[in-house]
């Protein structure tokens, strides 16, 4: 069992990499900018707390994908087409909240807001996937046993979606971003396993 998770586990890793590679630069590159006087609106709370729960949240994706090692039931290509497209959908998470061209953004959030249908459709794609990949791993009770921090972000993704897709407010958006950021970081440390138990 344990070469076929490791067989699973290269694309899915190369994957969650070149997401947490793009989130990284494109944050440091940010910054950079940020000290430039001709893009002083490029670094923006709205940025920072949605990069940093999509960060979170592929760091959490990895750690969690060791417990497919105790996973009993066959591979199936259908099983591991599911993980290779959720560790996808993460790494759109990271593309559309960084820019591939920065020289193109003046404002990060105007380009934020122009972007938001996709990020948010992607968002909810993301929760949706990781209550299947928990469902997966053992079932309803395991969907339970994840403790109710998890399972609030799961329910709280969908207004947070539908808010998030209809306001054209950038302080809405702060408030929901922050909302979930710190949801989503409780819920992380409400229930980590220790690798190997």
């Amino acid at each position: 069992m344990n070469e076929q998770f490791q067989h699973v586990m290269v694309l899915i890793s190369i994957v969650i990499g070149l997401a947490i590679t793009h989130l990284l630069s494109g944050v440091v590159d940010a910054m950079d900018r940020a000290e430039d006087d001709d893009h002083p609106e490029i670094l923006s709370l709205l940025g920072v707390l949605w990069a940093s729960t999509a960060f979170m949240w592929m760091i959490n994706f990895w750690w969690f994908q060791y417990r497919l090692l105790a996973y009993e039931g066959p591979w199936t290509i259908w099983r591991y087409l599911f993980m290779v497209l959720y560790s996808v959908v993460l790494y759109m998470l990271a593309v559309m909240l960084v820019p591939r061209d920065w020289d193109s953004v003046k404002r990060y959030n105007e380009y934020f807001m122009r972007n938001r249908r996709w990020f948010f459709t992607a968002l909810l794609l993301a929760s949706v996937a990781d209550l299947i990949d928990s469902w997966i791993k053992g079932g309803w009770r395991y969907v339970v046993d994840m403790g109710p921090f998890n399972n609030t972000v799961v329910l709280v993704t969908i207004p947070v979606v539908a808010i998030g897709i209809v306001s054209r407010k950038i302080r809405t958006q702060e408030v929901i971003a922050a909302l979930y950021f710190v949801l989503y970081v409780i819920a992380i440390f409400e229930y980590t396993p220790v690798l190997g138990s």
